[in-house]
């Protein structure tokens, strides 16, 4: 896993300093960009030393190392480059509407590396029961309570980290690691530390503020307070997780 980290920093920090283009739908190559003709851009692909010929018609817009932009479409002008620019943004802020239905109030900001690469998340997630309709208090085998709490209100925190390794601005593939630790009253109140490997897609229209993203968390969990019989002491068991988050950048 630690080799696996090391190889795909290394592939998001190459893209640094590089020209690029960006294709009518969405694709974004990083390179060098040779000259720019009438009819064509002469662009050569990072990963390769042959010299392309790409047609202006086939392109939206390209940047020489962050210095000169140019604009191939007549629909995006000056006057609208700002809003174009909108999905080079690299702040996300966002809700996951689902959690409400299952007791969570989830909050989600992510920022993007310089090369839209890698995404830093820091999240915060409110659970609530106030009237004890979604989590039971834990009964032995008598009847009795074993866990007695009158909390109702718990906080999850943590960070993920989503290496992004799509081109295109539309649909892009994520995979990464996933902490979380907080009081979780799906399990009785216990505060609970999980991991998780997380892979899904963010989607994004072109032009557009509005992001989404979903994804699928498996990994691993544990309860970090000594437990009463019957249960085990401290046990470490499989989680899982299906996040659809739902946001806007800037």
């Amino acid at each position: 896993m630690k080799y696996i980290l090391i190889i795909l920093l290394f592939y998001t920090s190459s893209n640094f300093a590089q020209d690029k283009v960006i294709y009518n739908d969405g694709k974004i190559v990083y390179g060098k960009i040779i000259s720019i003709g009438s009819n064509v851009v002469y662009f050569k692909n990072s990963d390769s030393s042959e010299v392309q010929q790409i047609a202006k018609s086939n392109l939206i817009f390209a940047e020489i190392s962050k210095s000169k932009r140019y604009v191939f479409k007549d629909s995006i002008n000056s006057k609208n480059i700002s809003t174009f620019k909108l999905k080079e943004k690299k702040h996300f802020i966002g809700i996951q509407p689902l959690g409400v239905f299952v007791g969570r109030i989830n909050l989600i900001y992510e920022r993007l590396s310089a090369n839209q690469k890698v995404g830093f998340v820091l999240p915060i997630s409110i659970t609530f029961d106030p009237n004890s309709i979604f989590y039971k208090i834990g009964r032995d085998s008598t009847g009795n309570n074993i866990i007695q709490s009158n909390k109702k209100i718990g906080i999850i925190t943590g960070f993920d980290v989503n290496f992004y390794l799509g081109q295109k601005v539309t649909r892009c593939f994520f995979i990464g690691p996933r902490f979380r630790y907080g009081n979780n009253l799906f399990i009785e109140n216990f505060n609970l530390l999980t991991f998780q490997t997380q892979i899904g897609w963010r989607f994004q229209k072109l032009v557009s503020p509005l992001v989404q993203h979903l994804s699928f968390g498996f990994g691993l969990a544990k309860i970090s307070i000594p437990l009463p019989r019957p249960f085990n002491t401290n046990p470490i068991f499989s989680w899982f997780s299906l996040n659809y988050r739902l946001g806007i950048n800037w």
